[in-house]
């Protein structure tokens, strides 16, 4: 898929908790977009989405700290939940977020 033509079932604002989605500023929630991902400490720009079974991986290009770098990850999404697995790092568990309605914002 091309870059700004992801699937709308991940594009949102998620956190772990309910209050976490009411909080304000960049640590608390994760806003994912047809081309960036960012929040909670991330700053990612999605270079390729591949729809695969119930899910879609992407490939990242992310800004961290040590400087750019490149990540692998899967989007799992049901219209209120969303499982991020970093594919690159198979010793990580899996966030689990919560979709963040606008009520909560």
């Amino acid at each position: 898929m091309l870059r700004g033509a992801g699937a709308t079932s991940f594009i949102g604002r998620w956190a772990a908790t309910a209050d976490s989605c009411a909080q304000v500023g960049d640590q608390a929630a994760l806003e994912i977009t047809t081309t960036d991902l960012h929040g909670r400490g991330l700053r990612c720009a999605l270079q390729t989405i591949n729809e695969r079974g119930q899910g879609y991986d992407a490939l990242l290009n992310c800004e961290t700290t040590a400087g750019p770098t490149e990540r692998h990850a899967r989007f799992e999404a049901t219209d209120d939940t969303l499982r991020l697995i970093w594919l690159d790092q198979p010793n990580e568990q899996p966030m689990r977020l919560i979709r963040c309605s606008t009520l909560a914002r």
